[in-house]
């Protein structure tokens, strides 16, 4: 008798340890990365990286997935189809405060700033980190959030929010730079709300991408880049 119940203790015993063991077993299966469902989209088309991921293989192409993103207010992927002289631009606009290269800032009756402008958060709300989502440094983010105080305060420099309807591919140019001349192709549009063709002029990098140099409205200072406006009599 004594024989049979240890003999049942052991095999208790004997059970409670494979329990344990497959118990833990079914964890270690469960966090097996053949296990999880992968993930295999992130909403954006191919490429290894989001920018790779647009489609910017012919000028275009290119200007429209410019004009696409300007106008769901996504100001960041507008900056990265400008062009590495554009982006250039803007960073030393910013470096020099010459902020109404990218935002109309009428003058108010004592000088001041418009109070639209304090809502950028780089800008009206400080440098740190308890107030930022990402750091100043980032030249995209600067301009995401200039750009986006512009649309809701109607203070966009060129609006491409309504229809625009691109036209015939124009004769390639030279865009001068320092040290050399930049190949530029010019694609024609029509956008609602001005008279006359509006000029993407598109350069090309060196992975062969097109991207935005210039957006040039009829009469515009092309001096002024990226975007090309009418300069005002009292600026030139």
């Amino acid at each position: 008798m004594r024989l049979i119940m240890h003999l049942m203790h052991r095999l208790r015993f004997t059970l409670l340890i494979l329990l344990a063991l497959l118990i833990a077993g079914c964890g270690v299966l469960l966090r097996e990365p053949g296990a999880i469902e992968p993930i295999t989209s992130v909403g954006v088309g191919e490429g290894r990286t989001f920018y790779e991921s647009l489609d910017l293989s012919t000028p275009e192409t290119a200007a429209a997935t410019f004009v696409a993103a300007f106008q769901r207010n996504d100001f960041m992927t507008v900056y990265l189809v400008l062009s590495y002289d554009a982006q250039f631009e803007f960073q030393r606009s910013v470096a020099l405060f010459r902020y109404d290269d990218f935002i109309r800032l009428p003058e108010t009756e004592d000088g001041e700033r418009p109070a639209y402008f304090d809502e950028i958060p780089v800008f009206g709300t400080g440098l740190g980190r308890a107030v930022n989502e990402h750091s100043p440094a980032e030249a995209w983010y600067v301009f995401d959030g200039l750009m986006l105080v512009a649309a809701e305060n109607d203070a966009l420099p060129i609006d491409l929010t309504g229809g625009v309807a691109f036209g015939s591919r124009r004769s390639a140019i030279a865009v001068p730079r320092s040290g050399d001349d930049l190949p530029a192709v010019d694609v024609a549009a029509r956008v609602e709300g001005i008279d006359g063709d509006v000029i993407f002029r598109m350069t090309q990098s060196m992975s062969g991408r097109w991207r935005v140099f210039q957006v040039i409205v009829p009469g515009g200072n092309e001096e002024r880049i990226p975007w090309s406006v009418v300069t005002p009599p009292e600026a030139e």
